[in-house]
């Protein structure tokens, strides 16, 4: 009776280990793939921010754009966004305040944007007080 308590014992520790380590490598893949998918938003988001992101190839779809005095720059992008001006409101927000912050701007009135321009561009036009407004 011993031997076959000690040969259980011995089975149930075996199973115990190989549960620890099937456990353990679910756990590290679990932790990979999150890692792998949080690298893969930061990387898309910080693109969009400093890449050259369009909504349409060239030569794109001429819009006219109205901005309010007194919007604000999150205001902006979620109207540009809706209008399909730009791809992603945060990214252009964000790439808007570290273009301009206090520095530039962002001017009141009506301009002629196209759906092929990069938020470098749009925001060229919206703080240039030479660029004209559409009447």
């Amino acid at each position: 009776m011993t031997a076959v308590s000690n040969r259980t014992k011995s089975i149930l520790g075996t199973l115990k280990i190989i549960t620890q380590v099937v456990f353990n490598i679910l756990m590290y893949t679990l932790i990979i793939l999150v890692a792998i998918q949080l690298c893969t938003a930061v990387y898309d988001f910080s693109y969009q921010i400093f890449g050259r992101v369009t909504v349409d190839q060239a030569p794109g779809t001429d819009m006219a754009f109205e901005i309010d005095s007194g919007e604000g720059t999150m205001e902006l992008a979620t109207d540009l966004e809706s209008k399909g001006i730009i791809a992603d409101k945060y990214t252009f927000y964000v790439r808007a305040k570290l273009s301009t912050g206090s520095r530039k701007p962002i001017l009141p009135g009506t301009y002629k944007l196209n759906t092929s321009m990069t938020y470098d561009d749009i925001i060229s036009v919206i703080t240039n007080e030479s660029v004209t407004q559409t009447e």
